[in-house]
């Protein structure tokens, strides 16, 4: 609704947050592509490097003390950050087969323990935890 507002209205600049979060890929390029042909400047908040491609500039906030870095969309320097990140995104993605076996372990440690008999010979019911 309110990139409806927005492309009504026509204003110079907008600045826009999280504002295609909920919209798949390709209504998200219409919408940035129609606000382009509209003439209305973006400013936009996001995570999504998937958007840089509608952009010029970065400006992102590194959260260290206030401290940001400005730089042009598509150099070299822009480049090296967008490896950096699907860098960590891998190192994350390998990191979860890893996860899945040590679930798997505990899940079968918790069965194990929740099905054993106690040393004195009273019986403990099974129950669910998951």
């Amino acid at each position: 609704m309110n990139l409806a507002r927005l492309f009504y209205h026509r204003p110079k600049y907008a600045i826009l947050d999280e504002c295609t979060s909920a919209v798949s890929s390709d209504v998200e390029g219409l919408m940035y592509n129609h606000a382009k042909d509209l003439g209305i400047t973006l400013i936009t908040i996001s995570h999504r490097p998937a958007l840089f491609k509608y952009h010029l500039h970065l400006l992102k906030f590194t959260g260290d003390h206030g401290h940001w870095e400005f730089s042009t969309i598509g150099t070299a320097e822009e480049r090296l950050s967008l490896e950096k990140e699907m860098a960590a995104l891998q190192a994350r993605l390998d990191e979860v087969e890893a996860l899945k076996k040590r679930h798997a372990e505990i899940t079968k440690e918790l069965e194990v323990g929740l099905t054993a008999a106690p040393q004195d010979g009273t019986k403990i019911q099974k129950r669910g935890l998951f």
